[in-house]
């Protein structure tokens, strides 16, 4: 029987933090585009600021299609999480409205919430988004297979360790691929702009603010990763 909370208890939180991993959903702002869910890891990765508020850290992956909505939205994201361990089935999901905040925006306070391998210290980190919940919800999960862990896969660590500060910026620039849009759309042929080398200093300048006044050339240009291709 599926059941609304009030806030995020001090129980969700420890659940939270217990995760190998979640799931991440996020739409855009043009129908013609699809809803994306993305798996994120490990549960560490999320803080609970408040009652309702979390952050999650981001690190450089295959895309970046959950900033690129957040960027044109008004930020609706759901995250869930679900036991598939030993233990007490469970399904805990927050809603609510995102803010994404490149490295330079992130406060020193906010950045010690996590692991120092998933933000300072990780070549890979490019941002935090910041949920502010307004609406909590469990569920049985009395389906949910029980699994049993053995170990995290250390590649994309390791591909970012490899590549160092200056590499991932270039992975960051490099732009998304044009989502697939829906079967019903009629798709606008694009070109995306060549990514620039920028030094990992000089990226750790922009702000979202920059990218939101920037005219949608320039944002494409500046962090192309982050803007889906109109």
């Amino acid at each position: 029987m599926g059941k609304l909370h009030k806030k995020i208890t001090p129980e969700f939180a420890d659940f939270i933090a217990r995760q190998k991993v979640f799931f991440v959903a996020t739409a855009p702002a043009d129908v013609s585009h699809r809803v994306n869910v993305s798996p994120r890891a490990p549960g560490s990765s999320v803080a609970v600021l408040d009652e309702h508020t979390i952050a999650m850290a981001d690190l450089s992956g295959s895309g970046a299609e959950t900033a690129a909505h957040l960027m044109q939205t008004d930020g609706r994201m759901t995250l869930l999480f679900v036991n598939i361990e030993e233990g007490p089935p469970k399904i805990l999901r927050l809603f609510g409205r995102a803010t994404i905040k490149l490295p330079a925006e992130v406060s020193p306070d906010l950045a010690s919430r996590f692991p120092p391998s998933l933000t300072t210290k990780n070549h890979g980190w490019r941002a935090v988004y910041v949920l502010k919940v307004d609406r909590i919800t469990t569920s049985c999960g009395y389906s949910m297979p029980v699994l049993r862990f053995e170990s995290y896969r250390s590649m994309l660590d390791d591909f970012s360790a490899k590549k160092g500060n200056d590499g991932m910026v270039l992975i960051a620039h490099a732009p998304t691929p044009t989502p697939t849009p829906s079967p019903t759309a009629t798709p606008t042929p694009t070109s995306s702009p060549e990514p620039r080398t920028r030094t990992r200093t000089q990226t750790l300048r922009w702000t979202t603010a920059d990218l939101r006044t920037a005219s949608p050339s320039t944002a494409r240009r500046r962090y192309p990763s982050f803007a889906i291709t109109p």
